[in-house]
């Protein structure tokens, strides 16, 4: 884990050729790029950032006259330690550009850094898909896996990336560039004419002489991504040799090549039509020969996918949380997307019922049954993460194919090997394709942990390959953990040719050293302190994280900062990571380990201290101040809210600003809320306990709708006053959430104590605020574990819910029948789409806008794309850093345009604020509140 520093000079040299925003070198920067999502540590000299061919071609050079390593790395969610390497680290995750022209021929091209959920998204929405689905779709990007030959669920029917990529743009390790597709021909001698690149013309001439040897020691697996990909070459080359003619397609050795023969400046992939259905049928099985001889049918019928877990898997993940049967020994789930799926279903039934099992097989047509049947399988992966806190899921001989009738013997003898070593594990994967993922639950940090490692990865791999006639690596690549592994696949002698392709393609040995083609022991460089840690590294929050989304900075994004933060060599760390946050809470949301990347920031953020601006004027909030000096702005607002006198006012306030942050000013041409003469308490006083109201039903109504004159307090009053309980508007001060946002820790414990105490004797507390919703659902962290307030906290926040969820219950059936009934007779005009703030999902609050919003207002509803994704404002984020903010909103305005939606609506009102000054006019924006109110007979609030 020794660091390759590269000079200052050297720095200086790239930054000056590059551009100083593509070079990184500082501790920290480094440090976010040095591991993957697996189990190994190198840090680089420096990270680079090309966002053009043109970039990575002087890049390149550069390595090259000064022999620094390269390695190639995309989204980091490898689990071999490919991404990972000494020297320079390139990453690709600015080269994200997606290219639809060749849609209708079936292609369409990509960057190395486009995140294949992104990619598919954009192609569902145009009625295709782009077949491999890796269980890291959330997160990888196109480059790692065109690295890996990664493949998926729906490889059994549709192939791994190889089978599905076109044409490669590739560079090679002094900076060439070459175009490899497909190349055909009538007689063989024509292929090196055709091949454009000196290493690959040398690869096809010397494949004569090693055609022979390659498919004699061809493993008899349907996935295979062990070493260099020579064998489809080698039966191509024996077509030819036929005198029939074919296709020669170099791009396969590319594929699966872990970026140790060059990179990849983009793809063309093919894509399909979207199947027009498809079914799921779950079935389990008594015993593994049962399950073996299943799907040995199952497979002559042409399933989609074919997806197994084990016994013991099943009693990881909970039987009686799943209503998985006691005597189940294994689960199988078979999907169908092709025609006729009745037909289909029968033969599939008919062939189940030869086999005894616990309860019949479960079919399911429609999407929500569907996602039912593979919840055990998706739960998987949260579940192995937070097994006991201790113990965790070690991916070092995770990946194994063998031949598909072999299977139910390996995982039979990985049965009774991992209960004689009395370790806990979880075995699944591919069954149609041979492919068991394997991963051993270890406490990493007892003794003799390396050596228990070794021996189990040698026990696995050995027996697979040896005894299985498998492979190591069945969709996963070799990286850094298997690469050891690889002379006893095929023997010595095409371990050698695969050498001689590296000198071929890198002479120098420039391109991931340490990668693929090495001996070095897997146990070299392994970071068992991070592993130990909660985080997985899995990258899935970096896609959600507004940061990383436009910066595709690993040290600006949701990983790189808990990873810094974690580090106790990188005490001091800088107010640029720290303040980066837009504590969004997006990470939680997402994240498989339950790890809040978020919370970690607040803590760095209350341990440096808040600035005294904020201090001050949250103590104004808390004191009750503000209830004074916001009415007074309110009645001057048309005063001094004026472009000139606004221009003068960011000016004038911009060092005052700077207190808070450097990037800190109100933008004169920010859309400013109105602010309400009179607060929200004081237009109702008769409804607070201080006007002598008394009810069951508490509003807890936050500082947006007591200061706002946005008409969403006034809504929430009109629709609750409707409930068959009793409204009322106890005291309150700010839920917490702006006031930690900014590292006053104190004050966050005050206003919780003090909302405690007042919204404890309510048996419902109704928000309208998504930041309101979460700070009260998270309340019981701001009182010690095991206390009595703690205690109460928790009973608390157990009553909280959100508008959209309290209009669904039977309390307001009424009112809600009213509002259809309402919205029947004068529907909405135009369409209206729904954009879900960040703080709502991570209280957990997100089916029920979408089935309130859907159910009333029917098909004028139209989902949007990126929906989930942050709108920037996040509270105050859009003053703190109003450029950032900016261009998050980009990908949200896109969305609504191409929604097509007249009106958006949301359940948040910070929300609403940034979205109201991002559309500007020609969008009405709507809290829910207020369209639902519309509704109602008393008219519009």
């Amino acid at each position: 884990m020794t660091p390759s520093l590269l000079s200052s000079s050297l720095i200086s040299d790239l930054r000056h050729l590059l551009g100083s925003d593509k070079v990184l070198s500082a501790d920290v920067e480094r440090k976010a790029y040095s591991y993957d999502a697996g189990i190994h540590r190198v840090d680089p000299g420096a990270v680079v950032l090309p966002e053009s061919s043109d970039d990575l071609e002087r890049l390149l050079s550069f390595s090259a006259r000064h022999g620094i390593p390269l390695t190639a790395r995309s989204a980091g969610t490898n689990l071999t330690g490919a991404a990972i390497g000494p020297g320079i680290s390139v990453a690709f995750t600015r080269m994200n550009r997606i290219g639809l022209e060749g849609l209708d021929q079936g292609w369409v091209e990509a960057g190395p850094g486009v995140i294949l959920k992104e990619l598919t998204d954009v192609l569902a929405r145009r009625g295709y898909f782009f077949p491999p689905d890796p269980s890291s779709a959330q997160a990888c990007q196109i480059g790692g896996m065109i690295g890996t030959n990664a493949a998926g669920a729906h490889a059994l029917k549709y192939g791994a990336t190889k089978e599905n990529v076109r044409e490669i743009t590739f560079m090679d390790w002094e900076g060439r560039r070459a175009g490899v597709r497909p190349v055909p021909y009538t007689t063989w001698d024509e292929v090196p004419f055709q091949l454009f690149h000196p290493a690959m013309k040398e690869v096809v001439r010397r494949l004569p002489h090693w055609a022979p040897l390659l498919l004699s020691r061809l493993p008899r697996v349907t996935k295979n991504s062990s070493g260099y990909n020579l064998f489809d070459m080698a039966r191509e080359y024996e077509q030819g040799q036929k005198g029939q003619g074919g296709v020669f397609d170099p791009v396969r050795l590319l594929v699966g090549s872990e970026g140790t023969l060059g990179f990849t400046l983009s793809a063309k992939l093919r894509v399909l039509p979207l199947p027009r259905r498809r079914v799921t049928l779950l079935s389990y099985f008594l015993t593994l020969s049962d399950l073996g001889s299943a799907v040995g049918r199952i497979l002559s019928l042409g399933p989609s996918a074919l997806e197994m877990m084990d016994r013991a898997t099943l009693d990881l993940i909970g039987r009686d949380r799943f209503g998985i049967p006691r005597e189940a020994d294994s689960l199988l789930l078979i999907e169908f997307d092709s025609e006729p799926q009745e037909e289909l279903i029968l033969r599939t039934l008919a062939l189940l019922k030869e086999f005894p099992a616990p309860v019949p097989p479960q079919v399911a047509t429609d999407p929500d049954h569907q996602k039912a049947l593979w919840r055990a399988r998706h739960a998987l992966f949260p579940t192995l993460y937070r097994y006991d806190g201790v113990h965790r899921p070690i991916n070092f001989a995770d990946d194994v194919a063998v031949p598909v009738d072999r299977l139910p013997e390996l995982l039979a003898f990985l049965r009774d090997y991992f209960r004689e070593e009395g370790v806990a594990v979880a075995v699944y994967g591919h069954i149609g394709n041979g492919n068991a993922h394997i991963n051993p639950l270890l406490d990493v940090r007892e003794t003799g942990t390396m050596e228990r490692l070794l021996s189990i990865s040698r026990t696995i791999h050995h027996t697979a390959i040896e005894r299985f006639g498998g492979v190591p690596c069945g969709e996963h690549g070799e990286g850094r953990v298997r690469a050891e592994f690889l002379p006893q696949v095929y023997g010595e002698e095409i371990y050698e040719i695969f050498r001689e392709v590296k000198r071929l393609f890198d002479p120098r040995g420039l391109l991931a050293p340490g990668v693929k083609i090495s001996e070095v022991s897997f146990l070299e460089n392994l970071d068992l302190d991070r592993v130990a840690r909660p985080c997985a590294t899995c990258g899935k929050c970096n896609t959600v994280c507004p940061s990383f989304d436009v910066l595709r900075t690993e040290s600006q994004g949701a990983r790189g900062w808990y990873q810094i933060l974690a580090d106790p060599a990188l005490a001091a760390v800088s107010d640029t990571i720290l303040d980066g946050c837009l504590n969004c809470k997006s990470c939680r949301a997402t994240c498989p380990a339950g790890v809040d990347v978020s919370r970690a920031i607040l803590d760095a953020r209350a341990k440096r201290g808040g600035d005294p601006l904020s201090e001050s004027l949250f103590r104004a909030l808390l004191a009750g101040s503000l209830d004074r000096i916001v009415p007074w702005l309110g009645k001057s607002q048309n005063l001094w809210d004026r472009p000139a006198v606004r221009k003068i006012l960011e000016s004038a306030s911009r060092p005052l600003m700077k207190k808070i942050a450097p990037t800190a000013r109100i933008p004169s041409s920010l859309r400013l809320p109105r602010l309400a003469p009179r607060t929200l308490r004081d237009r109702h006083r008769s409804l607070t306990t201080e006007g002598g109201r008394r009810g069951d039903l508490a509003y807890f109504h936050g500082c947006a709708a007591q200061f706002f004159d946005d008409g969403i307090g006034d809504s929430m009053i009109r629709l609750l006053s409707r409930s068959s309980r009793r409204l009322v508007l106890p005291p309150q001060t700010c839920s917490g959430t702006p006031i930690e946002t900014y590292g006053h820790a104190a004050l966050v414990r005050e206003a919780a104590r003090r909302n405690l105490e007042s919204l404890s004797p309510y048996p419902v507390v109704v928000t309208g605020c998504a930041s309101c919703t979460l700070a009260l659902r998270d309340l019981p962290e701001h009182f010690d574990i095991g206390s009595p307030r703690r205690r109460e906290a928790e009973a608390l926040s157990k009553r909280v819910v959100h508008l959209s969820e309290y209009m669904l219950s039977d309390e307001m059936d009424p009112v809600r029948r009213e509002i259809e009934r309402n919205l029947g007779n004068h529907p909405l005009p135009g369409s209206l789409t729904y954009h879900e703030s960040c703080h709502l999902r991570a209280a957990g609050v997100t089916e029920a806008p979408h089935r309130l919003i859907a159910g009333l207002f029917g098909d004028r509803f139209r989902p949007m794309a990126d929906s989930d994704r942050c709108a920037g404002g996040a509270g105050s984020y859009l003053v703190k850093n109003p450029e950032l903010s900016g261009k998050i909103f980009e990908r949200k305005r896109r969305a609504v345009e191409e929604s097509g939606a007249t009106t958006v609506t949301t359940g948040c009102p910070a929300c609403q604020i940034k979205l109201r000054d991002g559309l500007g006019e020609g969008v009405e924006v709507a809290h829910l509140a207020i369209l639902l109110a519309r509704a109602l007979p008393q008219g519009p609030p």
